[in-house]
């Protein structure tokens, strides 16, 4: 080995955290990616589902009536991992999605110098979107029209709220 692959060698003995956390840095931000693509794929599929009449009309499609609602929630829920993996989060495997809505107020509480009161409005729209998933997934009672409407709305004015977050905080990935 020539002179400069020894001094190589022994910079990366002193310095391995260094790479780690290089690495970690991009991951994170292939992470962020991931989840906001599935976000906007989330908003994108809600908007063109509340824009279209055919869930009143066609009878075939009854089923999917509340499709908008759901996706609303997960709209929600992956701009919430989003958020949390670009702030660091490692782990946003959530058995209750709410638990998403509280790590991203957690986290979040570091940048209350620079976000103000917007570090708190965004986890509570969150959790008021998050609340109704089991309401909205397994529905055992006709859900009113003014409901999912309300919810899509919610989460219309949550993922505007992201977007800002992500980019006043430079995330990663964003």
């Amino acid at each position: 080995m020539d002179a400069d692959g020894q001094r190589l060698k022994l910079w990366a003995r002193r310095r391995p955290f260094r790479l780690i956390l290089c690495e970690n840095g991009v991951m994170a931000a292939v992470q962020v990616q991931h989840y906001l693509g599935w976000a906007r794929d989330f908003r994108e599929g809600m908007m063109r589902l509340r824009e279209e009449e055919v869930f009143v009309f066609d009878n075939r499609l009854i089923p999917y009536r509340y499709s908008p609602a759901l996706l609303a929630v997960h709209c929600a829920m992956s701009y919430a991992n989003a958020i949390c993996v670009g702030l660091g989060s490692t782990d946003v495997s959530y058995k209750d999605h709410r638990l998403a809505a509280e790590d991203m107020e957690t986290r979040l509480k570091n940048y209350r110098g620079k976000l103000g009161d917007l570090a708190k409005q965004g986890p509570d729209q969150a959790r008021r979107i998050l609340g109704h998933k089991n309401e909205i997934a397994y529905a055992t009672s006709e859900l009113r029209p003014e409901f999912v409407s309300e919810i899509v709305q919610r989460a219309i004015r949550f993922s505007l709220w992201a977007e800002n977050i992500g980019r006043k905080l430079n995330i990663a990935g964003w």
